[in-house]
C-alpha cells in the first residue's frame, strides 16, 4: 500500500504450486500437438509431489517464490528419496520438469 502512494507498483506475490498449475493449464492445451499426455502426467505427478512436500515440510497451501532457494530443492530431493522412495534418475527427471515453470516464472518477471 505504502509503496502505491509513493507512485512505485507494488508487485504480486506468486506462489510456485499456483504458478506450477497455471503452467500446466497451458501445458495441457499442447497435449497431442508438441506434447504427449504421458509426458504432461510426468510434470502433474511432480506438481502433486511438490505439493505434498509443501504441505509436509512447512505445513502450508503454497511456498512463496521469493522464498525459493537451493536448501529448498534439497529438502525437496531428500523427500522424495525418503517419502517417495523414488531413485536418483527420477528425482533429477522430477527436478528438470521443476525447473522448467520457475525458469518462466523469471524470465515473465
Amino acid at each position: 500500500m505504502f509503496a502505491k502512494y509513493l507512485g512505485k507498483e507494488e508487485k504480486k506475490q506468486e506462489y510456485v504450486i499456483s504458478y506450477f498449475e497455471k503452467f500446466l493449464s497451458k501445458q495441457s492445451k499442447l497435449i497431442g500437438k508438441d506434447l504427449k499426455l504421458s509426458t504432461w502426467k510426468k510434470s502433474e505427478y511432480v506438481c502433486s509431489d511438490l505439493r505434498a512436500f509443501i504441505e509436509s515440510s512447512y505445513r502450508e497451501k503454497d511456498y512463496p517464490f521469493d522464498k525459493l532457494n537451493q536448501s529448498f530443492l534439497d529438502d525437496f530431493e531428500y523427500f522424495l528419496k525418503t517419502e517417495k522412495n523414488q531413485k536418483q534418475v527420477t528425482i533429477n527427471k522430477a527436478i528438470q520438469r521443476f525447473r522448467k515453470p520457475i525458469n518462466l516464472s523469471s524470465i515473465k518477471t
